[in-house]
């Protein structure tokens, strides 16, 4: 718990010659003049605010080529209720072409503000002055709940040539993000109209020091700073500290927000992923959605369907596409998202989900998105394409899916599922794309210890338990988006 790192001397910061200029080495051979000083990290509150996660559009889509090995035959097993009848591929891409839209801003962003200095400033790369070093501290600094790392960039790292107004920036931003107190909001109207920081990271620094001592929900602001480092990082440490404190709260929808939110905002960042970082927020994600997404009680986009006599959750399914065209869902979806067994019983009324079920996969971080919406839902770690045999970029559909598939390797005979060559695993998820099935798609594994790392011939490998998972919640048709 962060609350327990702080040190015996409180979260007060010493900040001494950074007001107008960076420190530097005097001439005179004396020491240098003291940086900042930070203390830990410690929990603050959340609240109820959105931030947009736009669609990741690929710059190119790759022509499939088939390198993985496919089943060599299909078994649809009652048990996981698998539709055999999928409406038409040209169907499935003119349902799913716009399912996916950006949604509107929740908070409006605030004008910028006019600069009131004309001084020249010392600029490393870029229109702001930062690649990104001072907002990767910064985030790695607050995960890690250590400090060290951020004292020493902004002391004796390329943080001293930032200008004063950023480093003052960020060091106000930590103290007030540990309950230090002090003077932020002194800072913010002192830094208001400065040359050097953006009205976006303003914003956060706002939001940080908006609550005395964390005892309410900090605001965040949304949709601003999305192309500035450092305000994304901001915006990270605050919906990390809202989601840790909503969780807490029992406020699991609130909690799940923010680690989807978290998710997408470090695999979209300009900077390498942090696995450790996007694998800790993907577990909390799980957990939450099990109380939210996954859990009739939860607030979430659906709509209600009352069971009828007669009816199972495969004819529910086949009742719904006909009188709602632009839903799709599957009778595994159904029954995890209302907790229902294998029995439904005449009068139950279901949620049935509204949003799209979708997956992005991010071969950079090797991570796989199971997503409602632009909600994360499931997030899992995955083995992609190994060196020759690339994972293709682009957009596919969920054409077919397997239980316990067979596997033909190419010049040699069928290997049934659980023989000791066959690298299938429990689970085949076929891609398709332009109405054509490739040899690409999403399996288990034999060998779990191989997730995560460049080891297939192209698909992508999941651990059995949880593509048995996805398998159960994606539907026939759902969209599947690969970004490098």
């Amino acid at each position: 718990m962060r609350g327990m790192l702080l040190l015996a001397l409180g979260a007060i910061l010493i900040w001494v010659g950074v007001s107008t200029a960076p420190p530097s080495t005097p001439e005179d051979g004396t020491d240098e003049v003291a940086g900042p000083k930070l203390a830990p990290a410690a929990q603050a509150a959340g609240d109820e605010e959105r931030l947009e996660q736009a669609t990741p559009t690929p710059e190119h889509e790759a022509e499939v080529v088939s390198h993985e090995p496919q089943p060599a035959t299909i078994r649809h097993e009652p048990e996981h209720e698998v539709d055999p009848d999928p409406a038409p591929d040209s169907d499935v891409s003119e349902v799913l072409e716009n399912d996916l839209g950006e949604r509107a801003p929740s908070v409006p962003p605030p004008a910028r503000l006019e600069s009131v200095e004309d001084e020249p400033t010392f600029r490393l790369g870029g229109p702001l002055g930062d690649r990104g070093e001072a907002a990767e501290v910064l985030l790695g600094a607050w995960i890690r709940e250590d400090p060290s790392g951020l004292e020493a960039y902004l002391n004796d790292g390329a943080g001293r040539e930032l200008p004063a107004t950023r480093r003052r920036l960020i060091v106000t931003f930590w103290q007030a993000m540990v309950g230090g107190g002090g003077d932020g909001e002194d800072v913010v109207t002192e830094l208001e109209g400065a040359d050097d920081v953006t009205t976006a990271q303003l914003g956060f620094l706002r939001a940080s020091v908006a609550v005395d001592g964390g005892s309410q929900a900090r605001a965040v602001p949304a949709d601003i700073g999305r192309r500035d480092p450092l305000a994304r990082a901001m915006r990270m440490v605050l919906l990390d500290r809202r989601a840790e404190d909503a969780r807490r709260a029992g406020m699991h929808g609130e909690a799940a927000r923010c680690y989807s939110d978290l998710l997408q905002l470090e695999i979209d960042a300009p900077w390498s992923p942090h696995r450790d970082f996007l694998l800790a927020w993907a577990r909390s994600a799980n957990e939450v959605q099990e109380n939210h997404r996954l859990d009739p009680r939860g607030e979430w986009p659906s709509i209600s369907y009352e069971v009828q006599p007669n009816e199972s959750l495969i004819s529910i399914r086949k009742t719904i596409s006909r009188e709602h065209p632009g839903l799709r869902v599957c009778a595994g979806l159904l029954r995890k998202a209302n907790r229902v067994g294998k029995y439904i019983h005449p009068g139950d009324t279901l949620k049935i989900p509204t949003e799209t079920p979708n997956v992005l996969v991010d071969l950079d971080s090797r991570i796989a998105l199971y997503r409602h919406g632009d909600e994360v839902v499931q997030a899992w770690e995955v083995g992609i394409g190994k060196e020759g045999h690339d994972t293709p970029i682009g957009t596919f559909l969920v054409g077919e899916k397997q239980t316990e598939p067979s596997w033909m390797p190419q010049g040699g005979p069928s290997l049934p599922y659980g023989h000791p060559d066959n690298p299938l695993g429990t689970r085949w998820i076929a891609w398709f794309r332009d109405g054509e099935k490739t040899s690409f798609g999403f399996h288990g594994t034999a060998d779990p210890a191989s997730v995560g790392q460049r080891v297939s011939q192209g698909c992508i490998r999941m651990r059995n338990e949880q593509v048995e998972v996805l398998y159960d919640l994606i539907p026939l048709g759902a969209r599947v988006v690969v970004q490098p």
